[in-house]
């Protein structure tokens, strides 16, 4: 043999080594996937299955396909099964061999065949059972319209779940009326419910907005949490919609850190106090006149609030607690701005935040922005809630025999010996009579209704909204007393063409009233809570005020409450915040606008005092006081903004200037000498 013949020997050996070795290992792998497939395990119980249960509950386990003639489903028998942890292979054995029906497994798709022939040619077509359906299809998008791969597409309930490819597209086992769970980082998780199995799934994803990331209205401007150095907080629609509050500064209650939101008596109407980290100026002496200078400055869209966080009453009422008529009693100026018409609050803390605004701000910002309609079509929301309220645990107070007991140890231990001007309660009142005064004038439940209605859409130009609600709370004390308030909210938003004009107008009008008790004596009918158990029955049996028992006068130590109760007050407010906002880009990057806003808040309020509830003393008449308070803000604020990019950072000069003018004016009127 010649050294080229041998050679070639050698190559040809080396050939068929190669191949023989190929052939062995895809002869393994086969055996091997042949091996994972007959090796998973099942489990199938039941009695008097159909076989196309079986079926179904073989693919939900494995994920398999079935497939199968025409008419060999329709001639089996039901079977009974009771197989745990079985391999696949035994559970097909154990229903189809009984049944002169083979199988054969193919990727993941089982054939069932009859093990005879002799089926009509036209029967032999094979097809997908109904029982089980072909695999769900679908695509997942951004909201741009772009593909998104790698996202999770799970069965709800089950361990079965695919991932998207390179073109947002899936394909998943999953039954009609199954949820299929879409999720992926930085997108929100979205469920579909399958209705339609032969229907691909068409699935939009909403980009997850971090914390850091979400838009905060600070001073003239907008930023985020993720580039403002200031402190700022923010409250959003969704979190003031979820509280039953109907003063904009309750909202804020346990809301931002650093705020303290008090409100001065609890009932409906009243003020609330504001402190944001910290008191900042001394506490005032009741009486003294002065008024402490520790509230926020408040800015609803763009416009200074009138009012601020002042009390708008001159006169006293059951809600102003306070001895002294400051911004820390009274009726709330804040009750006329509807908190379902706010957007969203935002409180601007310290030094940095609140520089823009100068000395004005000195305690801190507190803007909020009211809701603005946005592209789209045409959109009503409506909602209404009723509820009630009471008070839920009062303290408990002695019953008359615990009372007439530290009574008389207390005259003892001061060596007094009881009479009738120290002790009436002893020698005139009645010793067995009891009285729960807390039940008494706290007997009725307070009522909240609250009721809204919105309107809003656009196109890409113009946008709109016009809202109205409507508000009602009634008092636990006695007495037909409530406050009441409804609201009007109009915004209205263009921008040209080329998107270089825009203009914008708001307005925001609220009406209130406030029909309650006076409070000239300080709590005025809260002092009823005060009464001794054995005190006389308050009325007499023909209704009226009784001022005397057993000719023990009840108006000098202990007053009868019920005079206050009769001593009518009201209060009815209209306010109005509006704003036009005019803006031009003149070249790219330098826009100019200007925004003029006006506010005003005038208030009427009456007290009465009737005959019936004053004493029965010489002289005695009935008067009435009657009181305005007119308050009104104007607004202009030219300013000029530019932005631009700046290396690896972005640069944002504004330059302004504010025009502003507040008028306020008070009027007092007494009336008396009238029956």
């Amino acid at each position: 043999m010649t050294s080229g013949a041998a050679g070639s020997h050698r190559t040809i050996k080396r050939y068929l080594f190669a191949m023989n070795l190929t052939a062995f290992l895809i002869l393994v792998a086969v055996l091997h996937v042949s091996a994972g497939t007959y090796s998973q395990k099942v489990t199938v119980k039941g009695k008097d299955l159909l076989l196309t249960e079986v079926f179904k509950s073989l693919r939900k386990q494995t994920g398999f396909q079935f497939v199968y003639l025409k008419d060999v489903i329709k001639e089996a028998k039901p079977v009974t099964l009771d197989l745990q942890n079985v391999e696949l292979k035994e559970v097909l054995m154990e229903c189809l061999t009984p049944q002169k029906l083979s199988f054969e497994i193919t990727d993941k798709i089982i054939s069932i065949t009859p093990s005879t022939q002799g089926l009509n040619p036209e029967l032999q077509e094979p097809h997908f059972s109904d029982a089980l359906p072909p695999p769900i299809t679908g695509s997942v998008r951004d909201a741009e319209g772009n593909p998104l791969s790698g996202v999770n597409v799970m069965v709800k309930g089950m361990k079965r779940g695919v991932t998207t490819d390179a073109a947002g597209k899936f394909s998943i086992d999953a039954n009609n009326n199954d949820i299929l769970i879409i999720s992926s980082v930085g997108f929100e998780r979205n469920e579909i419910k399958v209705s339609d199995p032969n229907r691909p799934l068409n699935i939009l994803l909403k980009k997850n907005i971090s914390k850091l990331d979400e838009v905060q209205i600070v001073g003239y401007g907008t930023s985020t949490q993720r580039y403002n150095v200031g402190s700022v907080s923010k409250v959003t629609a969704e979190e003031i919609s979820s509280q039953p509050v109907g003063n904009p500064l309750a909202a804020l209650q346990g809301r931002v850190p650093g705020l303290v939101i008090t409100t001065t008596s609890g009932l409906p109407a009243s003020a609330y106090t504001i402190q944001l980290r910290g008191q900042s100026s001394l506490k005032t002496a009741p009486g003294s006149g002065y008024h402490p200078i520790d509230n926020p400055l408040i800015i609803i869209d763009g416009v200074p609030f009138a009012a601020q966080n002042n009390s708008l009453n001159q006169y006293r009422s059951i809600g102003g607690t306070s001895d002294d008529n400051t911004p820390y009693g009274g009726i709330s100026a804040l009750n006329s701005i509807n908190p379902s018409d706010i957007e969203s609050i935002e409180v601007l803390k310290d030094a940095d935040a609140t520089a823009i605004y100068g000395s004005r701000a000195a305690n801190g910002v507190i803007l909020i922005t009211t809701k603005k309609g946005k592209p789209g079509q045409t959109k009503t929301v409506a909602n209404i809630y009723h509820g009630t309220s009471g008070a839920t645990k009062t303290m408990r107070m002695m019953n008359t025999q615990e009372y007439l007991l530290m009574r008389r140890e207390a005259l003892k231990n001061d060596n007094v010996e009881a009479d009738v001007l120290n002790s009436p309660d002893l020698l005139i009142f009645d010793t067995t009579k009891y009285t729960d005064w807390n039940k008494y004038f706290l007997r009725q439940n307070a009522t909240t209704t609250d009721a809204n209605l919105s309107v809003s859409g656009g196109s890409d130009q113009t946008s709109f909204l016009i809202g109205t609600g409507y508000h009602k709370e009634t008092f636990v004390t006695p007495g037909d007393y409530a406050w009441q308030r409804g609201s009007v909210n109009l915004n209205l938003n263009h921008t040209s063409q080329n998107r270089k004009f825009m203009i914008g107008l708001s307005a925001n009008y609220g009406f209130d009233k406030t029909n309650s008790a006076d409070g000239t004596n300080g709590s005025s009918a809260l002092v009823g809570f005060k009464l001794i158990p054995n005190y006389p029955d308050l009325l007499n049996p023909d209704g009226t005020i009784k001022w005397e028992y057993n000719g023990f006068s009840l108006n000098d130590e202990i007053p009868n409450p019920l005079q206050y109760i009769k001593r009518k007050y009201v209060i009815a407010t209209h306010n109005i915040v509006s704003r036009l906002l005019l803006s031009y880009q003149l070249v790219r990057g330098l826009t100019i606008r200007s925004s003029f806003g006006f506010n005003k808040l005038s208030s009427n309020e009456n007290t009465q005092y009737p005959i019936e509830s004053q004493p029965p003393e010489p002289g005695v008449s009935g008067n009435s006081s009657f009181g305005t308070n007119n308050i009104s803000s104007w607004i202009i604020e030219p300013q000029a903004d530019y932005k631009t990019a700046l290396g690896g950072g972005k640069l944002n000069v504004l330059v302004g200037g504010t025009i502003q003018r507040n008028i306020s004016t008070t009027t007092n009127l007494q009336g008396s000498n009238y029956t």
